[in-house]
């Protein structure tokens, strides 16, 4: 029994590769907190990654995950410009991979050249940046590689005397203890037996499992037997809680529910109707909500709020290296549309988002030079000066749009936009 691979199964573990960027300095990117894990690849060049005020320098060809539960960010570190490729790693919905696979906060894979490791990161980078047929499905399935050297190079290390089933695995003794465990999880395990079958005393094989693992080895047992079952339950493959119970090594439903509960905090029906119900959504997970949202309206009202701010945060600070706001680069953007003077009343009109002080604005704008006033009807126009302005951030904001949505295809961008103006427009 590959004890990684059982585990990697369980948790439901999806990976994606999101961008593919070069980056000139200096550059900054900011993450903010998820429910996913975040991983970077630097394809070359060099940058600095800061998570909880700890800073680590990363070179061409290492390969970082970072628990998104921490705000992080990385920048330019060095003279040149860097490549970077990013990407997720998510869990089935509900199930805390983070905490369960036991990644650290930040978990480096270094660069290796002349091992295995550097030739599938260096087939990884060919795919993700050569986009060939095929390329995404090729390099999930390298990044996933390179997770699984990430997670077998943490359970070697003994890095502040870390433990866990991690480094159990990287130890033969307690390694084919769990390997026995994993392979017949529903067998009555005693820990005479298990030491019997590794030939070392009882007290020394529990002893040592302990202080490897952090945990007993009948505790470690009961633990992935439950989220083994956990995961059972999430598949909805029409098996039965009595069925998922004996598969656990339970004989009664009820020692099963209670078992189940003091880990999970509820009942093995609860996680079945919440999966059936599609109530356990990514967005409660992500907010870390105990109970389900209570209509689907309220959920999607939140999703659409949550994801505005993500893009309008974005937004907000490419604007301000330009010294605007984005209702004062709305305004330019009317102006230079229509291409001669036209009335404030008229461009208020036009803007995307209702301006709560007009007056402020246009002041700003004039001031700054921006636009001017062409009368005293209140008509204004665009100078030469917005206008190179808008030059300096067309590029960039196009950039930022397409990375924004690169995941999506043309039909869904399609219907994408065919939804969100029916969420406006209810009688659309």
């Amino acid at each position: 029994m590959d004890v990684l691979t059982d585990v990697l199964k369980t948790a439901g573990i999806t990976l994606r590769v999101n961008d593919v960027s070069v980056r000139e300095i200096p550059w900054r990117l900011e993450a903010k907190s998820a429910e996913s894990v975040a991983f970077y690849a630097i394809a070359e060049g060099r940058c600095q990654l800061s998570v909880m005020r700890k800073t680590t320098l990363l070179v061409g060809g290492d390969v970082v995950f970072v628990n998104h539960a921490a705000p992080h960010f990385l920048e330019g570190s060095g003279p040149d410009r860097a490549t970077i490729i990013s990407g997720t790693l998510t869990f089935s919905a509900g199930f805390q991979g983070v905490s369960f696979l036991g990644i650290p906060p930040v978990l480096v894979l270094p660069a290796a050249e002349g091992t295995s490791t550097a030739m599938v990161f260096g087939r990884f980078v060919s795919e993700a940046t050569t986009s060939q047929p095929g390329w995404q499905a090729a390099s999930e399935g390298m990044a996933l590689a390179l997770f699984v050297d990430a997670l077998r190079a943490h359970g070697a290390s003994h890095d502040g005397g870390a433990h866990g089933w991690l480094r159990g695995l990287a130890d033969n003794e307690i390694g084919q203890a769990l390997r026995m465990m994993h392979e017949r999880p529903a067998h009555r395990w005693t820990v005479a037996e298990l030491a019997q079958a590794l030939s070392v005393s009882r007290s020394t094989f529990a002893a040592r499992f302990k202080t490897v693992t952090g945990r007993p080895p009948l505790d470690y047992l009961t633990w992935w037997r439950l989220h083994r079952a956990a995961a059972r339950l999430r598949r909805l493959d029409g098996a039965t809680i009595a069925m998922v119970a004996r598969e656990a090594g339970y004989d009664s439903d009820a020692s099963f529910g209670k078992a189940f509960r003091r880990e999970f905090g509820k009942s093995p029906g609860a996680v079945r109707r919440e999966v059936s119900a599609g109530v356990a959504s990514p967005l409660q997970f992500e907010l870390k909500k105990q109970t389900p949202f209570e209509i689907p309206e309220q959920e999607a009202g939140l999703n659409l709020t949550k994801t505005a701010w993500q893009f309008q945060t974005e937004g907000e600070a490419l604007f301000a290296r330009h010294g605007l706001i984005p209702s004062e680069y709305n305004v330019l953007r009317i102006l230079r549309g229509v291409g001669s003077p036209i009335p404030k009343t008229e461009i208020l009109a036009r803007l995307v988002v209702p301006n709560s002080d007009p007056q402020r604005l246009f002041a700003k704008l004039v001031k700054a030079r921006h636009v001017q006033w062409v009368r005293k009807s209140d008509v204004y126009s665009i100078t030469d000066q917005g206008r190179e302005i808008l030059q300096e951030i067309d590029e960039p904001l196009v950039d930022m749009h397409r990375r924004q949505l690169a995941h999506f295809s043309s039909g869904e961008m399609a219907e994408l936009n065919r939804l969100l103006v029916k969420a406006r427009r209810p009688e659309n």
